[in-house]
């Protein structure tokens, strides 16, 4: 969960059978978009840092230790979400009203390989992986009028999957 500590946004975890509370990020860093790693070994994050705002990777086990960083965007990255296997992050790179409005990233883990996924000239966000990490879906469109788009993993096959007549948003897969 996040909760604001001496002024920050910060990343708690609690447990449930009792309702405690244990911070695991310390510092200016403002911290958003939690996902949790399919294992529950690792939580990634999203901090607001003086380079702006990138994805990072948090070890429970290690409350206060410094998150290692995976992204190294010259605009933003945000909304990461763990592939099943737990080996990849997708996820939103840049701003609206900036460059191409935002794509779709994907990235291994540990940093490395990061790639564009979908970039158009259309605002793209919101990733999330199919169960078995051969799709990905996501938001295509102006805020308006956004519709959900999905494609593989390999970056073929893209394809609307709604309309976008009225705002749609945040897919999610069953």
């Amino acid at each position: 969960m996040l909760r604001r500590q001496d002024g920050v946004q910060q990343l708690f975890v609690v447990t449930v059978a009792d309702g405690s509370a244990r911070q695991l990020t310390t510092g200016t860093a403002k911290v958003e978009d939690p996902a949790w790693s399919p294992d529950g070994k690792r939580i990634a994050v999203c901090l607001q840092k003086t380079s702006g705002w990138q994805i990072h990777v948090v070890d429970p086990a290690r409350p206060g230790a410094e998150p290692r960083q995976v992204t190294h965007q010259a605009g933003r990255a945000l909304d990461p979400v763990w592939s099943p296997d737990g080996r990849y992050f997708a996820y939103t790179a840049g701003a609206p009203n900036a460059g191409t409005g935002g794509d779709i990233h994907v990235v291994k883990a540990d940093g490395t390989d990061d790639r564009t996924l979908v970039q158009t000239a259309a605002q793209e966000m919101d990733p999330v992986w199919s169960p078995d990490g051969k799709w990905v879906a996501f938001v295509r469109g102006p805020f308006d009028r956004p519709a959900i788009w999905a494609v593989r993993a390999d970056d073929t096959g893209a394809r609307r999957l709604t309309t976008g007549r009225t705002p749609e948003g945040h897919p999610s897969w069953r």
